[in-house]
């Protein structure tokens, strides 16, 4: 909070557009979830950031979480990325094959 010229409070906002678009391209540059921005889901819960999204391991949601904390800007972050041990990351396109079914 700031004061004005007549000593006053001011309320500064949270840029919150500035703010989710950071932390997309913070996630894009990271090396373990470079491509994979739109894996995750930015929204606010009031002053709240809050990340959704899967992850394969806890580790990766501590990196994500470690990530985020350079966005700055007086929020908190409430990370809500599950971790799904099943899903993996990889380099190439989940393939599912195509199962027939006989008539």
């Amino acid at each position: 909070m700031q004061t004005n010229n007549k000593s006053s409070p001011v309320e500064i906002g949270i840029d919150k557009p500035r703010i989710e678009r950071l932390a997309r391209e913070i996630v894009q540059a990271n090396i373990y979830f470079h491509s994979r921005a739109d894996q995750f889901e930015f929204s606010w819960r009031g002053d709240v950031f809050v990340v959704r999204g899967n992850v394969p391991s806890f580790y990766l949601k501590q990196v994500l979480q470690s990530a985020l904390q350079t966005l700055g800007g007086g929020c908190r972050i409430d990370n809500q990325v599950s971790v799904v041990p099943g899903i993996g990351f990889s380099s190439s396109e989940l393939k599912v094959p195509q199962i027939s079914r006989p008539d």
